[in-house]
């Protein structure tokens, strides 16, 4: 997973063009952060054609283009957002079904609330 700043995403973004990117929206000392974190990263070979980005949030970088909530996943193509999951899922293969769900063309969102 490489991580990548605020700053920087929409140029990243624009970049990778219609490719996927799934992003992961994170904090520093979040414990349920490093869980999702560890997650994705055990399952980012799985979902070969989508690339994993973290971007740290802070209080001076507040994201207008995901969910109020960390952690939380945001899926672009084509510098659009497609994919949405709010929070840290209980179970976490609902975020693998999100992501399943995304390769297939199917529905994009879950809420963890």
């Amino acid at each position: 997973m490489i991580t990548k700043t605020i700053e920087n995403l929409e140029t990243y973004l624009t970049e990778r063009g219609s490719s996927k990117t799934l992003i992961l929206l994170s904090a520093e000392d979040c414990h349920a952060c490093a869980q999702f974190k560890a997650h994705l990263e055990s399952v980012e070979s799985t979902f070969s054609n989508i690339v994993f980005a973290e971007v740290l949030v802070t209080l001076e970088t507040k994201p207008l283009f995901g969910p109020p909530v960390l952690p939380s996943i945001v899926g672009f193509e084509d510098s659009q957002r497609v994919l949405e999951g709010a929070g840290m899922p209980e179970d976490l293969t609902v975020a693998n079904n999100l992501i399943q769900s995304w390769v297939n063309g199917e529905g994009f969102q879950y809420s963890a609330g």
